[in-house]
């Protein structure tokens, strides 16, 4: 599938995915949760904080780095952002990030060791602590570290090495019925037992046949990549710069695609139609039996399924999980006069893919006239529009000395006249002359 094939299925992805990402985040919390490993209250390099989160005065750690990297997993698990006052080779201190919350902890260096050691803590809360995914201390080199020891302590993390179990893995994640999963599953039974496995990665978030949402046939979020890729220039550009360039790559977006849906003849997008046409293809050759007004037996050489055209349903389940009818329901849909492609989901309609582009992106004119003020708090005043810098941290221990070498400010060099022959660059001292 091309890119604009992609970008036509688009339109109707946003909502359901929503959900699988979701999902995908509750179970990375359930990770990390696991994550969380080792009851002694020395702490070493390797491990992580106990499972019930405590924090004691007294409790050791190996080194201020280990202090550092458990205090973060207890800010993580236990959902509050944390807020360095003082690092260095003999103490540690930090707070809760929250104005006015009074949690605390002092950490310090034990005399005649390397270890560290609490020596002051207040453990309560009183703020709402962080009830999103957004937290601040769950780093990329957390989320590496983490995932590292979970993978170092799996002793069956090479467990999908066989070529035939990973074929066979991955016929059963595009299984439609729960049937043909669970065929596939006693398949990879027979050479390898996988259920560990399945119960630590529920089939709910990866099998077809047991998602709970809608993908219509998608399983990544490849829409963000194309984004990405699409206004990779303007990355290196100042922020003003960068979003002028995004609106203008938006525009020029919108207005290609406008005129692009206005050329179609059919009533659904250029991808859907082509599936559509290969389901009519393959009806032929089934033998459909109406049983009613609305259901119907396709019978074939394989297998016999039921449609139901008020529904939309068809027992292969493909008609449900892509949202196009499958060749059963084409068949049936045929066999009583219907236009098929009036029974695609209407996201993958021309009129919902010219809706997605039809709003409009307002010109703006050049920088120079831009007005450096903006409306008031009250009525239609003007206020003087102040941009204040980001709010920044001052980092641990003395700050690096920088010298300005601007050519502009040095002092310019004395040039040298000898006084008997009146040359440049040297002295009267230095003068070959003779007198």
């Amino acid at each position: 599938m091309n890119e604009n094939d992609r970008t036509d299925l688009y339109s109707g992805l946003m909502a359901e995915n929503s959900l699988a990402v979701q999902e995908l985040i509750s179970s990375s919390a359930l990770a990390v949760q696991e994550l969380m490993c080792g009851n002694s209250l020395v702490v070493q390099d390797h491990s992580l904080v106990s499972t019930d989160h405590s924090l004691v005065v007294g409790q050791e750690f190996a080194n201020v780095e280990t202090c550092r990297r458990t205090l973060k997993d207890v800010a993580i698990a236990l959902h509050f952002d944390l807020r360095i006052v003082k690092s260095d080779r003999s103490r540690f201190i930090a707070k809760c990030a929250k104005e006015g919350c009074p949690w605390r902890i002092h950490v310090a260096k034990c005399n005649g060791g390397p270890t560290f050691s609490i020596r002051t803590l207040h453990g309560e809360h009183t703020c709402e602590g962080v009830h999103n995914f957004h937290h601040q201390q769950a780093s990329v080199g957390w989320v590496a570290r983490s995932v590292e020891a979970r993978v170092r302590d799996n002793p069956r993390r090479d467990e999908f090495k066989n070529t035939k179990l990973v074929n066979l893995f991955w016929n059963a994640v595009y299984s439609l019925t729960n049937t043909e999963f669970e065929a596939r599953v006693a398949e990879m039974m027979e050479i390898q037992d996988v259920m560990p496995w399945f119960h630590q990665f529920p089939p709910n978030l990866w099998a077809v046949a047991y998602f709970e949402g809608v993908r219509y046939g998608h399983f990544t979020l490849g829409i963000t990549e194309v984004l990405y890729n699409w206004a990779l220039e303007g990355h290196e550009l100042p922020i003003v710069q960068m979003m002028e360039h995004i609106r203008t790559q938006l525009t020029l977006w919108f207005v290609e695609r406008l005129a692009l849906g206005s050329s179609w003849p059919s009533i659904l997008v250029p991808s859907a139609e082509k599936i559509i046409l290969e389901a009519v293809a393959d009806s032929h050759c089934y033998q459909v039996l109406r049983a009613n007004k609305v259901e119907f037996e396709i019978v074939s050489s394989e297998r016999t399924n039921i449609v139901d055209i008020q529904r939309r349903c068809c027992s292969c389940r493909r008609w449900q999980i892509f949202g196009i009818p499958c060749a059963h329901a084409a068949a049936a849909l045929l066999s009583c006069g219907e236009d098929v492609r009036l029974y695609a989901q209407e996201c993958f309609s021309v009129n919902k893919y010219l809706e997605a582009y039809s709003q409009n992106i307002y010109p703006l004119p050049d920088r120079t006239f831009w007005r450096e003020f903006c409306e008031g708090a009250e009525g239609d005043s003007k206020a003087d529009m102040i941009i204040r810098p980001p709010k920044t941290r001052r980092p641990p221990g003395r700050p690096k000395k920088k010298v300005l070498r601007i050519e502009s400010l040095k002092r310019p060099k004395k040039v040298v006249q000898c006084g008997r022959c009146h040359l440049l660059g040297h002295s009267q001292k230095k003068c070959t002359m003779l007198a």
